[in-house]
């Protein structure tokens, strides 16, 4: 699994495949295989057959969310509300959070469904949960995954029409404070960095947007 993950990081992808097929099979290798299917593949066929073999595997369903996320995906908006309920119970698990916040994104990419308005609606309630649900799990204070949760609530509640301007600029500026308080413990972090550049850019055009 080392080799596998190592390869993984540094893109090797056929390399990192080659060596986790290797492996026995086991719940841990189909967890890496998810995640090559959702990132790498795009193969929808094999996460789900991950995912009917390990129903209550929560790295696995969150690699069907990412998945979920890109348009080309044969997961619906249905198999994404259908998941997300199914992880509601499990919020003290920062990956069900995680879940949660990538069926966010995945019903906002739904932007040609009839539905819209009401996927948009969905993503804030998601979004809004998990941002408040972040700081209660035990890793540490997920300043990090509240300000991309934040970001993504922006960019919902800007969508859903300009008299939503007000909560769209303070679901942003919450988001910068929480970037901050991120790079207060990883001054360093590039991706951070720019995540935050990228957020107070889109941040401003809401602002400067008239009614």
């Amino acid at each position: 699994m080392i080799t596998a993950w190592s390869n993984y990081h540094l893109k090797r992808f056929d390399e990192a495949k080659r060596a986790i097929l290797g492996a026995r099979s086991s719940e841990k290798r189909d967890e890496f295989l998810a995640t090559i299917a959702a990132y790498v593949d795009k193969d929808d066929v094999s996460l789900d057959a991950f995912v009917k073999a390990w129903p209550e595997n929560l790295a696995i369903i969150n690699a069907v969310m990412i998945r979920a996320r890109d348009q080309d995906t044969a997961f619906d908006r249905a198999r994404i509300l259908s998941i997300a309920c199914s992880v509601l119970g499990q919020t003290k698990d920062v990956r069900a959070l995680h879940i949660l916040n990538n069926a966010a994104r995945a019903l906002m990419a739904r932007r040609r469904d009839a539905e819209l308005l009401e996927n948009l609606r969905a993503a804030c309630g998601m979004l809004r949960y998990v941002i408040a649900m972040y700081p209660g799990v035990q890793i540490g204070p997920n300043w990090n995954h509240r300000a991309a949760a934040g970001f993504w609530l922006m960019k919902a509640l800007w969508a859903m029409g300009q008299e939503n301007r007000r909560d769209a600029i303070q679901a942003g500026m919450d988001a910068v404070r929480c970037w901050d308080e991120a790079l207060k413990l990883d001054p360093t972090n590039e991706p951070f960095k720019n995540s935050r550049a990228n957020l107070l850019a889109e941040l401003l055009v809401i602002n400067s947007t008239k009614n």
